[in-house]
């Protein structure tokens, strides 16, 4: 018991100084702790502030997990920082501290709720600034306060002597952020931050650089330019905007210039605002992220740009991982639109087309179908029979019920359109509540389906025909919020089709093709689940399975199980990593990864993102969801391979933030039950048998 309070109170201590760079890690908390103390009486303050915030709001009975994560204590290292740069620690400048930080305390849990419950922002460092000008106002009125002695470090003389001297000027400006002016402490600092993230660092140097240009143009008095406040809100702003609240892209640096830019503006602003005794502190930082945060999150649905990060992840690279994770799980779990024929056809008309996918139909496909040789007709297409498309299968886009139809208009004479029955023949088919697909311009006579009748995706509802505004053969679609025809269109994508580029084939796990474009649906294949190990079992049968390898050497065991959500997937030992996957006739797809990355499962894992059940034996490419992993498929009677060359690293604003060569695998999906992973080419890795384990996994990698 007394081993666990000692564990809980250490992590809260050190997470309330990783907080300080949106961080909860223990390994930056040292770091930033360490370069606290390169000032020693200082640092103790910052310290003493830590403890006596923890202590107070474990007293006031507040949240404990917010406290673990450092969420109380980070005001309260800044404020014993900060007063200890103006206060002596002595009897009366602990007194103040205290009450200091029951003031951090109380507006912390104050301000997060009521800008979190109405707002959707974080309190951010306000508790700290409010709760120093409130103490150095009272302090104005305390006479037994002594003024802070001329502070003293532990490595004097070391770095001045050191030249060029401007080579040291960007970590005496990262040493704001503990309110010191030291360049060690800014080593020490940078030195954490570059092991934790660094996005982080290249967040805070770009925003001190965008700092340091406005200076040099507008020109900031050199007080301010000097001060604590100029690199706290400048870094503070870029890092916090740029990769923290807001999901890391080319636009969120953009906004993380911004933010930069106009928080050093609002500092100037503050002195002409702000007492002579107060200083700005994170004051112009606080209400610029406020602002943009709330201006992002006012934003519409459909609205480009930096996106919000909705939940907090730790760093800008653990956002990026999570936000995609995020995306690419939504997209997997909202309903997968199948082009609505067989066959390869020609986009004719895309959105915003010139002809009629205008206004409130700007959001639909109209498509003819090819010929052996790539062209629409027979001859000089001077009939609607000459054309490919007549007469051919229209399918059902997805899963729905038929809302309602019709099938007795007649049918067009090449280049002539039925303008009083624009829709000609068509079927409205319902997919959930509203949301609706409109297939139109069918042939007459040919609807196979009844309203009210259930239909399965790729299931026959009509033949194209030459119906309504038609003066050629061909397939309108589209999506809409409503069951009348003609509705407004919704915007929608297509899942899992072909692109033909000449003679080669491109897989599109989503997209909206473009104008002459030329698309087709896959074939699928046969009894795909038995080429992933035991997913044709029983449920029972899977219940008992494990998969045995062995990953650098160490054995690794893979057991199949079921979450209380119902949910599937296969976890690792002895060291833990679970891979939550979800099978169907179209795909394995990757729901999530957590725990440890140093494990086969992990690696099997994130090259298996999405893996179509496509029959390509000549080989199909396609781009891995929310990354830039460039995927091959090829489809065999008794294996399925996938190639994978990836970059590792992480791609942040254009640059590519890690190693620079690209990584080559190759997964093969056996029908006997086993797995083989090589890397480069080279036998890296050896499948450990194991025949009273069924069944076997075999691990092969290379490089």
């Amino acid at each position: 018991m007394a081993a666990r309070l000692i564990g809980e109170a250490g992590s809260a201590l050190l997470h309330s100084y990783s907080q300080i760079l949106f961080a909860e890690s223990r390994w930056l908390g040292a770091s930033v702790a360490l370069a606290s103390f390169v000032h020693p009486r200082h640092g103790a303050m910052g310290l003493l502030g830590a403890l006596l915030s923890n202590a107070l709001a474990l007293a006031l009975g507040l949240d404990r997990a917010s406290i673990r994560r450092g969420i109380h204590g980070y005001n309260g290292v800044l404020l014993g920082l900060a007063l200890g740069s103006l206060f002596a620690l002595d009897p009366a400048g602990l007194l103040l501290l205290a009450m200091g930080c029951l003031l951090c305390v109380m507006l912390t849990a104050a301000l997060g709720y009521a800008l979190g419950q109405y707002f959707g922002l974080p309190a951010l460092s306000a508790p700290f600034t409010l709760a120093t000008w409130l103490s150095v106002l009272a302090a104005l009125s305390l006479g037994g306060l002594r003024p802070a002695p001329v502070a003293s470090s532990w490595f004097v003389g070391l770095l001045p002597a050191l030249e060029p001297a401007w080579l040291w000027l960007p970590f005496q400006r990262l040493a704001a952020a503990l309110f010191q002016t030291d360049a060690v402490t800014g080593l020490l600092l940078a030195a954490g931050l570059l092991l934790h993230s660094r996005v982080s660092v290249l967040l805070m140097a770009f925003g001190l650089l965008c700092a340091q240009l406005v200076h040099e143009f507008i020109g900031l008095r050199a007080e301010l330019l000097e001060g604590y406040a100029f690199a706290l809100s400048s870094m503070f702003s870029a890092l916090a905007l740029g990769g923290i609240f807001v999901v890391p892209s080319r636009s969120s640096f953009v906004l993380a210039g911004a933010g930069a830019v106009l928080s050093v503006v609002l500092l100037a602003a503050s002195e002409a605002v702000l007492p002579a005794q107060l200083l700005p502190l994170t004051l112009p930082y606080t209400l610029v992220v406020w602002g943009l945060l709330l201006c992002l999150r006012l934003r519409g649905a459909e609205a480009r740009g930096p996106r919000v990060a909705w939940l907090f992840a730790g760093s800008p690279e653990a956002n990026l991982y999570q936000a995609r994770e995020q995306q690419r799980r939504a997209r997997v779990e909202r309903l997968r639109i199948g082009l609505p024929f067989a066959g390869r056809w020609k986009v004719s008309q895309g959105v915003d087309g010139a002809h009629t996918h205008v206004g409130p139909w700007r959001f639909a496909f109209d498509f003819q179908a090819l010929g052996q040789g790539g062209g629409l007709h027979r001859g000089a297409g001077l009939a609607a029979e000459d054309y490919f498309a007549f007469g051919m299968p229209v399918l059902a886009p997805a899963d729905g019920t038929t809302w309602s139809c019709e099938s007795a208009i007649a049918d067009n004479p090449v280049g002539g359109i039925n303008l009083e029955r624009n829709w000609g023949n068509h079927v409205i088919l319902q997919h959930s509540p509203g949301f609706f697909s409109c297939l139109a311009h069918l042939k007459k006579g040919s609807v196979r389906v009844v309203p009210g009748q259930p239909v399965q995706k790729g299931q026959l509802l009509g033949l194209c025909g030459n119906s309504g505004r038609s003066p050629f053969p061909h397939l309108h679609v589209q999506f809409q919020t409503q069951p009348a025809l003609g509705a407004p269109a919704l915007p929608f994508s297509f899942s899992d089709l072909l692109l033909w580029e000449d003679a080669k084939k491109r897989f599109l796990l989503e997209a909206r093709p473009a104008e002459g474009a030329v698309v087709s649906n896959p074939e699928r294949l046969a009894q795909p689940t038995r080429f992933w190990p035991g997913l044709s079992a029983s449920m029972p049968g899977l219940l008992r399975q494990q998969w045995a390898l062995c990953f650098h050497g160490k054995a690794e065991t893979w057991t199949f199980g079921i979450d209380p959500l119902g949910r599937t997937f296969l976890e690792s030992a002895p060291v833990r990593t679970r891979l939550t996957f979800r099978t169907s006739a179209e795909a394995f797809i990757t729901l999530g990864l957590d725990g440890s990355r140093r494990t086969g499962l992990w690696l099997v894992g994130s090259l298996l993102q999405e893996v179509p059940f496509i029959d390509e034996p000549q080989g199909v490419e396609w781009l891995a969801d929310g990354s830039d992993a460039r995927m091959e498929l090829e489809c065999r009677p008794s294996e399925v391979r996938v190639r994978v060359e990836r970059a590792p690293g992480l791609r942040f604003a254009g640059l590519r933030v890690g190693a620079l060569a690209r990584e080559r695998y190759e997964v093969r999906l056996e029908a006997g039950q086993r797995i083989g992973v090589t890397r480069g080419g080279k036998p890296f890795l050896m499948a450990r048998p194991e025949p009273l384990i069924v069944p076997t996994l075999e691990v092969l990698a290379g490089g």
